[in-house]
């Protein structure tokens, strides 16, 4: 059966009338400036950009290419988008195009950078073989993986991210799974997938400083990743 994503305002942003970004921080802009000063780094013309768990609206994807238009060819957009949903999105849209996720395995097209970006919590880091299916299949697509996550040091750091977990996805229905990487756990990740860190930081702050707790750069890490052959 197809995800419906739900796209109804929440609670909170019924109240003030305000977007989650006004409320508590630029997320998105942040994430997608970052991106893109990575994208910089690497010094490449007519990037062709992999986004896998793009979101109801690739919102990143749309910011990427505003911020780097220039150096992008294509952005390439998988997640649970309908026949109906896709075929307007990409009537509409040159350079960005949304597939089904279930399309993802049978493209031949070979990406310089794969986007995954807070989306492997939402699969289950428990599953194993599933996370490491994905990558597998990634790096046959593309060349180097942008992988932004959580991380978190203890227990109080757990509660902290189920929390903003719920009031970040709640609006578009998305399921949370409260289990997320620490440093050992991520480890463990690059060794069983055979991977080099490319880039790391932890040192973004993506939300307002009055949300007090929450707005922990800690909390959250950018990094790049290349297959070791």
């Amino acid at each position: 059966m197809e995800k419906k994503w739900k796209n109804k305002a929440n609670f909170l942003q019924k109240l003030f009338k305000v977007s989650r970004n006004n409320l508590i921080g630029p997320r998105d802009d942040i994430l997608s400036l970052n991106i893109c000063k990575i994208l910089k780094n690497f010094k490449k013309k007519n990037n062709n950009i992999l986004d896998i768990g793009s979101g109801p609206h690739a919102i990143i994807a749309k910011k990427i290419l505003k911020l780097y238009g220039k150096k992008i060819k294509t952005i390439d957009c998988y997640d649970f988008y309908d026949k109906k949903y896709i075929k307007e999105f990409n009537s509409k849209n040159k350079k960005i195009k949304i597939h089904n996720i279930k399309d993802l395995k049978t493209i031949k097209k070979k990406y310089d950078f794969a986007l995954v970006l807070d989306v492997l919590h939402h699969i289950d880091l428990n599953n194993k073989s599933k996370i490491n299916n994905l990558i597998t299949l990634i790096f046959k697509k593309s060349k180097y993986l942008i992988l932004k996550e959580h991380i978190k040091k203890n227990i109080f750091d757990k509660l902290l991210l189920i929390i903003m977990d719920i009031a970040g996805n709640i609006k578009d229905g998305v399921k949370s799974i409260p289990v997320y990487f620490d440093k050992k756990s991520f480890q463990k990740f690059i060794k069983s997938n055979n991977l080099q860190i490319i880039y790391f930081t932890s040192n973004i702050r993506y939300y307002y400083k009055y949300i007090v707790y929450f707005n922990k750069t800690d909390l959250h890490f950018i990094s790049v990743l290349k297959k070791l052959r």
